[in-house]
Parts: C-alpha cells; structure tokens; sequence
C-alpha cells in the first residue's frame, strides 16, 4: 500500500521532532513508529509500500485515532503515478535572505518556456526593479541554489521548502508579503486567471497536524498537476488557515 497522506504526515512528524534536535535522524525515529530504517527510506521515497496492518500501527504510534485513521486509510491524492519531489531545505540561517518572494520566484521562472537568465529580463517578467533581481541573484548564489557561468546561470535546487514549527520574524514577513501579492492581484488579475476560496467550519484543534499534512500534499498534488513543460507563468498558491472564534 502507498498512501501519500500516511507519508506526508510521517514526514512532517519527523520535521518536527528534527527541529527540536538536530542530530535526531530517520535512523532514530523508524523504531519509534514501528519501522526499519530501510522500510521507512523507501517508504518515504515511494519505492516500497506498507501494508494496511502495519499503516494502522504506525498510526496508533503516532496518536491517531480509530476514526482518524480510518479516513488517513481511505485518503485518494488527487494525482495518481506521483512523481516524488526532491527538495533542498532552506537552512535556518538563510531563512532572513532568502523568504524575500522574488527569490523562489526566481527559481520557477527557470522552469518556464523561453526562459532568459539576464536580470532586465527576469525584473521585466517579475514587474521589480533590476537591482532588485541583481541582488537575489546574489544571494541565491551565495546561498548555492544558482551557479554562475558567466552571463549566464544554471539551477542547482529548483525545488526548496523551509523548516515548519519554527516561529521566525522572516517567514511571518514572507506571509506578509503573500497578503499582500493577493490583496493586489485580486484588484488587477482577472477571475479567469486566479482563484480564491475559502470555507468556515467548526475546528478539532486536536487534529491540526494531520489538517497541515493534507495541505502540504495538496500543494505538492497542484504542483504536479501545473508544472509541465508548456508552463509559462510563475504562480503562487498560499493556503491561509486560522481561527475566527477566540482559542480556548
């Protein structure tokens, strides 16, 4: 059995007690959810599934449910034949540098049809200034996530993510930031080119984990649905969830 939303929860388990220990490895933490170093690699990677038996146990070890787990179980991705991501982690230290958008901007539009590396041709696509690109080229170079050669520059992390449960002043002003791309485009993009949606509901604050693991596969589930290679427009999808009564 592959599960994507089994996997997506085991990982962000382990992000969250590597966060709060550094030398804390996937070798450590596979007996603690009933699995072999190995088995827990190649799960992880899509190379080697689970059975229904053994999913319910890692389950339990993590807390879940009868009734959640049932509906983890059950969990169809929305894309089917995922192709598994790699992706490069943004360390800590860069987080202050790098969370400034154009940068992750930056990277996609490498990946889109007619693609030009020259500054005025990224700042032109981007609506910045060229010193602006000038100096996330930079700082994404410093960072190794671009090599130069000459005029010209290569990719060598197309995709990255951040640490999660962390709380940084850098990435609450990159969510800012994503307010604000919104607020505008809302004004200037048309409906037929953006969407936005939202739903109210009343919140079992007790399954906010699992809640954030089905958001995380969703965006990677959109991202294998839109980046083909006819792509020719860089997007940002920002999934907002918070509450509107008063926490108890």
């Amino acid at each position: 059995m592959k599960n994507d939303m089994l996997i997506q929860i085991i990982k962000d388990n382990f992000q969250k007690l590597s966060n709060k220990n550094k030398r804390f490895s996937k070798r450590s933490y596979a007996p603690k959810i009933g699995l072999s170093s190995g088995a827990l690699t190649d799960f992880l990677s899509g190379k080697r599934g689970i059975s229904q038996k053994k999913a319910k146990e890692v389950l339990d070890k993590l807390g879940y449910s009868e009734a959640e787990q049932v509906n983890i179980l059950k969990f169809n991705p929305l894309v089917h034949n995922k192709v598994t991501r790699s992706f490069k982690k943004i360390e800590k230290e860069a987080f202050d540098t790098l969370l400034s958008w154009e940068h992750l901007a930056i990277l996609s539009l490498t990946k889109t049809t007619g693609f030009n590396s020259s500054p005025e041709w990224i700042a032109k696509k981007l609506s910045l200034e060229i010193e602006i690109i000038e100096q996330a080229l930079v700082n994404l170079e410093t960072h190794k996530l671009i090599k130069r050669e000459g005029t010209q520059f290569t990719v060598t992390a197309e995709d990255v993510e951040t640490f999660d449960h962390i709380p940084s002043d850098a990435i609450k002003k990159s969510h800012r930031q994503d307010f604000e791309i919104h607020k505008k485009n809302l004004e200037d993009i048309s409906v037929e080119l953006r969407d936005m949606s939202s739903i109210t509901l009343a919140f079992d604050v007790k399954k906010i984990d699992m809640v954030k693991s089905a958001i995380r596969l969703f965006q990677e589930q959109i991202a294998e649905i839109a980046e083909t290679s006819d792509a020719t427009e860089v997007y940002k999808l920002s999934v907002y969830l918070g509450p509107l009564s008063k926490l108890a």
